[in-house]
């Protein structure tokens, strides 16, 4: 599964990454304390082997709904960003 993040990732397939990210999403309680959560899929994603470091943003953007992004540095040099759209109902990834 960390592997199918990576490649998702690098092929910069949404549909795909999306369906992993659900997995991990899935697993949280949206509603309870989101800075714990966001600490749960900021080590989620450093977990990947394709990961260098990651970065979370310290404030949600001010968008409708809020969005929470995360800065991969990857172990190939690149930087990738990954937000995640804070809808009410459901958490949704965004690659950038």
């Amino acid at each position: 599964m960390k592997n199918d993040f990576c490649e998702a990732l690098k092929a910069n397939d949404r549909k795909r990454l999306q369906e992993i990210a659900d997995s991990v999403l899935g697993s949280l309680d949206i509603k309870a304390n989101q800075q714990m959560n966001f600490e749960k899929i900021e080590t989620w994603i450093s977990s990947n082997n394709c990961v260098a470091s990651v970065f979370s943003s310290p404030y949600l953007l001010d968008t409708d709904p809020p969005v929470k992004e995360f800065i991969l540095n990857l172990k190939d040099g690149s930087v990738r960003i990954i937000g995640l759209k804070l809808s009410p109902s459901r958490w949704e990834i965004i690659i950038k």
